[in-house]
C-alpha cells in the first residue's frame, strides 16, 4: 500500500533498520483516518498537491 507520502510503507521500512519501521508503522496508522475518510479521487488530488 502508499502512503500518505507516496512511497511503500514496507520500502520505508527496510531502508532504516527496525526502529525506522516502528516509527514508519505508527506515523502510516495515524495518518490512516484522515485519508479514509477521502474519496479516491480526493485521495489522487491531495497526493498530487504534496511537495515532491
Amino acid at each position: 500500500m502508499v502512503g500518505p507520502r507516496g512511497r511503500s510503507g514496507q520500502a520505508q521500512r527496510a531502508a532504516g533498520g527496525p526502529e525506522r519501521g516502528a516509527i514508519e508503522l505508527e506515523t502510516d496508522r495515524r495518518a490512516a483516518g484522515p485519508y479514509a475518510a477521502l474519496t479516491a479521487e480526493e485521495r489522487l488530488t491531495v497526493l498530487a498537491d504534496l511537495p515532491s
